[in-house]
């Protein structure tokens, strides 16, 4: 009998809780407040998608760095974001992304991408709670503006 395990890859979940403090998030104003202090520091510079994972409670589970891209755009994987909500069991997702021009308005693919996620984790029974677009000084919220 030929020796099959050491012919595939092993997957292992791992999730590490680095806290017992609880972040709440009940406003947009609450996750502008978040983002902006884990917010990589080339926030004008580059894009960036960065995920955050919430329990049934809106608490901050973990966030997610998904992608860091150039000047003009990133590439989101929707896989890669609905592993990383099952390894933490979260039931809320807020998407968000920065535009280095600074301007916070959806492109039609920033509307169509979430969406796409939307549907997708869905099926994984996570919600997306919201889509901030932010940049130095401004966000655009998706839920505050009808767009969820």
């Amino acid at each position: 009998m030929k020796e099959f395990k050491s012919l595939v890859g092993e997957v292992e979940l791992e999730y590490k809780k680095k806290s017992n403090k609880k972040i709440k998030i009940l406003q947009s104003s609450d996750t502008i407040e978040y983002l902006r202090s884990i917010w990589p520091s080339d926030i004008s510079i580059r894009e960036c998608f960065l995920v955050l994972f919430l329990n049934r409670c809106n608490n901050i589970i973990s966030h997610y760095i998904v992608s860091m891209g150039g000047i003009n755009g990133t590439v989101i994987d929707v896989r890669m974001i609905a592993k990383a909500g099952i390894d933490c069991l979260a039931s809320g997702v807020i998407l968000s992304h920065n535009h280095p021009s600074g301007n916070i308005n959806p492109s039609n693919n920033d509307i169509e991408l979430t969406k796409k996620i939307s549907e997708g984790l869905k099926l994984l029974d996570m919600q997306v709670l919201d889509h901030i677009i932010i940049s130095d000084d401004e966000y655009y919220s998706f839920i505050d503006n009808g767009n969820i």
